[in-house]
């Protein structure tokens, strides 16, 4: 469960499994991923990650950032999951309002409706 001012770092799950289409899917961009017939879909992922966002009035941009930054940079002691890369998916509950992000080589992709519970 997502909470108010809340975030979920997510990645694809079954990735070593060399039969598992999300072996092909990991590190891939959402450009890379379209191109080769996927897209990505919540259900292909598990929640590795969750913490408070500090700062929910903040830029959303420097939010997601600085949560990327926290977690690579500054890995907290409870952190299982690798560290965040390029197919991972960072889900935000800012005042109530969830929003999930694609990372990218560069950057960020919005994912309209990837948690659709949450729509």
């Amino acid at each position: 469960m997502l909470q108010p001012n809340t975030y979920l770092i997510m990645q694809l799950k079954d990735t070593q499994d060399p039969t598992s289409d999300n072996a092909v899917k990991v590190f891939k961009t959402s450009k890379e991923l379209k191109e080769i017939g996927f897209e990505p879909d919540a259900a292909d992922y598990e929640p590795v990650y969750s913490g408070k966002i500090e700062y929910p009035d903040d830029d959303l941009m420097w939010i997601v950032n600085d949560i990327y930054c926290e977690i690579n940079l500054l890995t907290p002691d409870d952190y299982v999951g690798r560290t965040i890369d390029v197919s991972d998916v960072l889900a935000l509950n800012l005042n109530g309002e969830v929003r999930a992000f694609y990372i990218e080589d560069a950057g960020y992709t919005e994912l309209d409706g990837f948690l659709p519970e949450y729509q």
